[in-house]
């Protein structure tokens, strides 16, 4: 028994260099290949998401921008129209009494 304790044993440190090497360069190491293809997926995911965010954020600046500009426009027009409406109101009153 203890010899082939002795065989395993002097194969493994035989074979050790190689796998060693298998490993260097990236030979027979499938998991270590799938964690790294899982880890470039995780962050190109996680770039997409900050890219969406912020095109998110930027399309929401641009939207209340124009809210408040439209908003602003909106504002001057009705307060022109009411200050129109005043003086044709005036205008006529004046003509009421000037008949």
């Amino acid at each position: 028994m203890k010899k082939h304790y002795a065989i395993l044993l002097a194969i493994l440190v035989a074979s050790l260099p190689v796998l060693s090497a298998c490993a260097s360069l990236g030979i027979g190491n499938s998991q270590e290949k799938e964690r790294q293809q899982y880890e470039q997926q995780i962050k190109a995911y996680q770039q997409a998401q900050e890219a969406d965010q912020k095109a998110r954020e930027a399309y929401n600046e641009a939207l209340k921008k124009g809210l408040e500009d439209y908003y602003k426009s909106y504002s001057e027009w009705s307060a022109n129209q009411t200050q129109q409406e005043i003086q044709a109101a005036e205008a006529a009153q004046k003509a009421k009494q000037g008949q």
